[in-house]
């Protein structure tokens, strides 16, 4: 459950103290019959949810780092199928409907509704372009979701089909340096069930990001899912 008006699941905890965690199977989802909230915008099937929360302080403007995209490269997180810390990214840039690379994404003069593209390289899936579209902007608060619209290939198998890797991240800046963050994410139904096999891969990804926005290093142990 995001923070969409209500207490989120998993919670915030505490200042500076360790990230709130969950992983949820479609077994599991099926059985609570969940349904995502509708400020994520979500519709169709989930195979895997993942979420972490955490409230930090920070004396930068950590909803600019969303749209810094072309230090994501510099991003670690724990690789669950190699077993130590790896580049979350080789490259990333935005990019204009042309593919014309652009560099960072303006995120502070983008308003509600408005998207942008960027494109990932990454060592396994190769080149792949996402949507980046501010779902909620207001005093102190940005919400922000991405997903794939391009195939998220490995090797010769399709992992993942346009649209079907999606997140929504939730920045608020509860008072002077005091921030809490909440990142949701999902693999929808064009999703192939062989990427699901290390589940904790996705919450180590939001768990890299969510230090990069709060400052801290990214490869420090332990990770969030060593396994």
């Amino acid at each position: 459950m995001p923070p969409c008006g209500t207490e989120p699941i998993p919670p915030f905890g505490v200042l500076n103290g360790l990230p709130q965690a969950g992983i949820w199977t479609a077994d599991e989802l099926h059985k609570e019959n969940w349904r995502p909230a509708a400020c994520l915008d979500w519709s169709g099937e989930s195979k895997l949810v993942t979420a972490v929360a955490s409230r930090f302080t920070a004396d930068h403007d950590v909803p600019s780092r969303l749209g810094a995209v072309s230090a994501w490269p510099n991003i670690r997180y724990w690789s669950i199928s190699k077993q130590h810390w790896l580049p979350l990214l080789l490259a990333a840039s935005a990019v204009d409907t042309a593919g014309h690379r652009l560099g960072d994404i303006p995120l502070a003069g983008l308003p509600a509704g408005r998207d942008s593209l960027f494109v990932e390289r990454d060592e396994n899936t190769g080149e792949a372009t996402y949507r980046m579209r501010v779902l909620e902007r207001s005093n102190g608060r940005i919400v922000v979701s991405t997903e794939n619209v391009t195939p998220i290939n490995i090797s010769v198998l399709t992992a993942f089909e346009p649209g079907a890797l999606q997140t929504v991240t939730f920045v608020t800046r509860e008072s002077g340096t005091h921030w809490s963050t909440y990142q949701i994410s999902r693999v929808g139904s064009g999703g192939s069930s062989l990427v699901l096999r290390h589940k904790g891969s996705l919450l180590n990804r939001l768990e890299a990001v969510r230090r990069h926005l709060a400052g801290r290093a990214t490869d420090q142990d332990p990770p969030l899912s060593p396994q």
